[in-house]
């Protein structure tokens, strides 16, 4: 992949540029081909290629330094002269390559002949810098699955970011920025930082969408479980304002979804329990502006204690909190983290909610 702060600039004379942030450069020329292997050495598309290249570092445009080139298509030839200089690394596979390209330009057709005599008209030293500079890429890994393949490694995602969709939305993010650039007559120019930008977009709207998915099925929450909640603060929290007895079985159900949920996020490592606690401080501090405000509007309009409790409940639960960076919109994963803290006694909604509770557990230590 492209480093950091690079530009990527796709120009229709199928040579595609990378411009490092330090000066280097990436050319690639790409020969996509639904016929016959575009690179062997009896047609012109190897010698033009290598042609324009000489041709450019020449006059100054290309950087054999700070250049590296890639031959590319979606065809495969083992063993092929392609192949052999995209390989060619160390100095004696440079020369073999070299003698190799010679040996090829023999003799050349009267189509080609004219770029192979171009080509070979240059400096030995000049044709093994460039040969140096020369990488190879072919067939499955260049189309198809096994690019998918590559893509989804090089850019690090994983199977419940839906891999292919992210792929498929970035092409189309893609193409659709070069076809603008290019039908307002402007080069196309994709920064390599907008790119990994809009994966990471991707990615996160994905990882919202598991956040914000439906609630957790009926059937993992059992009667069971839900008794098991009954003699629970957050309950007795509900009842002591007269909540109804629905009320009370959503609200478990809320709570119950909401820990199987936050323990699912916290597995896949979207989120750590800092996250979480975080959160919680946040709706503390939403809460408490709820809760004495509220007391304060019930000076001038006194209701009872149960009444105002309410008003309490309903205004802090319509709410869709931030956890870390990931916007929730299903209520019931807030929700269901409000009366978790209810159940710590960290909110309430009796304006007296402390002292109800305190009552009652006594009372039941009584009995």
């Amino acid at each position: 992949m492209a480093e950091a702060g690079a530009n990527v600039g796709i120009e229709t004379e199928d040579d595609i540029v990378v411009s490092l942030n330090n000066g280097d450069k990436i050319f690639e020329q790409d020969k996509s081909s639904i016929d016959s292997y575009p690179f062997n050495p009896s047609k012109i598309d190897l010698w033009k290629t290598l042609d324009i290249w000489l041709e450019a570092s020449k006059a100054d445009e290309l950087d054999l330094n700070k250049t590296t080139l890639y031959l590319v298509t979606n065809k495969s030839k083992p063993g092929s002269l392609a192949e052999q200089i995209g390989l060619a690394i160390d100095e004696d596979d440079i020369n073999k390559s070299l003698a190799a390209l010679k040996n090829a330009g023999k003799n050349p057709s009267e189509t080609i002949k004219e770029k192979v005599n171009n080509v070979l008209s240059n400096s030995d030293d000049l044709l093994k810098k460039l040969i140096s500079r020369i990488r190879y890429k072919d067939g499955n890994s260049v189309f198809g699955i096994e690019l998918q393949a590559k893509l989804i490694s090089d850019l690090q995602l994983n199977h419940d970011d839906e891999p292919e969709s992210i792929i498929a939305e970035l092409y189309g993010w893609t193409f659709q920025l070069v076809v603008e650039q290019w039908r307002a007559k402007k080069p196309a120019i994709i920064e390599r930082d907008s790119f990994i930008r809009k994966k990471n977009n991707c990615i996160k709207n994905r990882i919202e969408k598991i956040f914000n998915s439906n609630a957790i099925e009926v059937s993992r929450i059992t009667a069971h479980d839900q008794n098991n909640e009954l003699d629970s603060h957050y309950v007795e929290q509900l009842k002591i304002i007269n909540c109804e007895q629905e009320e009370i079985i959503e609200a478990i159900r809320d709570y119950l979804s909401s820990a199987i949920k936050k323990t699912e996020i916290s597995q896949k490592g979207y989120l750590t329990s800092q996250d979480f606690h975080n959160t919680g401080q946040g709706l503390i501090r939403r809460w408490k502006i709820i809760f004495n405000s509220e007391k304060v509007n019930n000076k001038r309009n006194p209701l009872p204690s149960e009444e105002l409790g309410k008003m309490i409940l309903y205004r802090t639960m319509d709410h869709n909190a931030t956890i870390g960076t990931f916007k929730t919109s299903n209520y019931f994963l807030t929700n269901g983290m409000y009366h978790a803290l209810a159940d710590e006694l960290a909110v309430g909604w009796h304006p007296e909610y402390r002292a109800k509770i305190m009552s009652l557990k006594k009372q039941l230590s009584n009995e």
